[in-house]
């Protein structure tokens, strides 16, 4: 009866683990350690790409990187930025950090800007479409709708794809349904895309303060959030004023 010899030194490669394991099913009195320990290094990377879906970020030193816990459920591992780590916010250049304030803040002037400023118009909706006042409103009422529901979608989405990701997708789709609402030719077709164009073009209003938050730290925090914060109220009163001096000049399509 032939027996196989075992190896006198033990592999750490995943091949050998896994043979090690089914060879070994009868030897439960022989626990290997090492195995395990190989076994919670290499899940941690994969595990992170899941969750940003940024896997070509993670470097060897990422990797090698000794992090606190032991990936268990009960101790899971604590992640955190490496020093001098590219992916940091908070390292970005200072004129960077309060351009990105700026640039978020016009957008979420935008969007409410948007919202009022339909309420100049709206003597030229009802006269185009032949409909009465109420529903003419309804064009502001689900716009401002449409803040409700979508950041529920869009916060979540950019914790896990990232921020950069969800701010490029909303800011053409909620133009390019807006374009679309300029052009409606039903009343119909004018109440959906100004309920679509509210809940896609609300991303800012959700996930603009998570971003201040990413790159300031909580010294610098507040003046950052003052600056922000006045521009969604900003935009609304705005909207309004803007929109019924050009309405004299123009139609509802303008």
């Amino acid at each position: 009866m032939a027996i196989d010899p075992q190896p006198s030194s033990p592999s750490l490669s995943s091949e050998t683990i896994a043979n090690d394991t089914i060879g070994n099913d009868n030897n439960v009195n022989e626990p290997s350690v090492e195995p395990k320990t190989q076994e919670n290094q290499h899940t941690v990377p994969p595990r992170l790409s899941r969750i940003y879906s940024q896997a070509h970020h993670i470097s060897q030193s990422f990797i090698d990187q000794n992090y606190p816990g032991e990936g268990t459920t009960q101790a899971p591992y604590r992640i955190n930025f490496l020093p001098d780590d590219t992916q940091n916010a908070q390292l970005l250049p200072r004129w960077k950090k309060w351009a990105f304030v700026l640039l978020q803040s016009l957008a979420c002037l935008a969007t409410t800007f948007a919202s009022s400023a339909y309420s100049g118009g709206i003597k030229q909706v009802i006269r185009a479409f032949g409909i009465s006042q109420e529903v003419a409103t309804l064009g502001i009422s689900l716009y401002v709708l449409g803040f409700t529901f979508g950041p529920l979608i869009w916060a979540p989405l950019s914790e896990l794809y990232g921020r950069k990701k969800v701010f490029f997708f909303t800011f053409m789709v909620a133009t390019a349904f807006s374009a679309g609402a300029a052009g409606a030719g039903s009343i119909a077709s004018l109440l959906v895309l100004r309920f679509l164009t509210g809940s896609i073009g609300s991303a800012p209003l959700s996930n603009a303060p998570a971003l201040i938050a990413d790159m300031f730290d909580k010294s610098e925090r507040g003046l950052a959030m003052c600056m922000f914060s006045g521009a969604p109220f900003l935009g609304a009163a705005i909207g309004t004023s803007t929109s019924l001096v050009l309405s004299r000049q123009t139609t509802n399509r303008a």
